[in-house]
């Protein structure tokens, strides 16, 4: 709480600096062009999954695996793919409380998603377990949804999706166990009464989480489910 309080008043009186290279910023920019230019980019995403196709394969098209086996998500979309520097920055801003960066990630997401028509009615974050987000303090997700939710003027629900089975982090399984890992760890508090709902995440690994509870949310009667998030791991 006091580092959101002090970092609020030095901003007002500061000159707000890029966070990767602290070259001074335009007013309401929050990376330098340099920088913006250079994340690592996904060429070719599949347009359901978000991985990447050959670089020779046409564009807005499904990967072999989506056609075969699809997920239960309709659409996954991420601004950028999970590596240096960015997956840096996505580190401190989820295990070192750097709330900040929450904003930059919402301005991603925003810019690779507001080409999407129609936009969803309502923007879910991915939840925490009570425990964990007792020990972190937040829920990284939701302060990201909250960004994007304000930015493109779409109602956000933190409250009807919970996560009631503490599991272990996804990141600390191999590819194998991870399915099992949040089978029938989410549940909803309610039923939701929308057709298009958005999944927000900071970062998607497999898919897994945002696939379990995109089967939930189609169970419960959601036509379209999409996946938004800052960065996608590329194995």
């Amino acid at each position: 709480m006091v580092n959101r309080w002090l970092f609020s008043i030095l901003s007002r009186f500061l000159p707000a600096c890029c966070p990767f290279c602290d070259t001074a910023l335009e007013p309401r920019r929050r990376l330098c062009a340099i920088c913006q230019a250079a994340l690592p980019k996904i060429i070719h995403p599949c347009i359901q999954c978000g991985l990447p196709l050959p670089t020779d394969s046409p564009t807005l098209q499904r990967c072999g695996h989506c056609l075969t086996s699809p997920p239960a998500f309709d659409r996954l979309l991420a601004a950028h793919r999970y590596d240096a520097p960015l997956s840096a920055l996505i580190g401190g801003y989820k295990f070192h409380r750097q709330l900040h960066h929450a904003r930059l990630f919402a301005d991603l997401i925003r810019e690779v998603t507001q080409r999407e028509h129609p936009l969803p009615e309502i923007l879910l974050p991915v939840p925490l377990h009570p425990q964990r987000q007792r020990y972190r303090g937040y829920n990284q997700a939701l302060e990201i949804t909250r960004m994007v939710g304000k930015q493109l003027a779409i109602p956000i629900d933190h409250l009807s999706l919970r996560r009631h089975r503490a599991t272990a982090a996804q990141s600390d399984l191999d590819a194998a166990a991870r399915p099992g890992n949040v089978r029938g760890a989410f549940s909803l508090k309610k039923n939701l009464d929308y057709q298009h709902l958005a999944i927000v995440d900071d970062v998607v690994t497999t898919g897994n989480t945002a696939n379990e509870i995109a089967k939930l949310l189609k169970r419960a009667g959601a036509r379209r489910v999409d996946v938004w998030c800052v960065a996608r791991v590329i194995c």
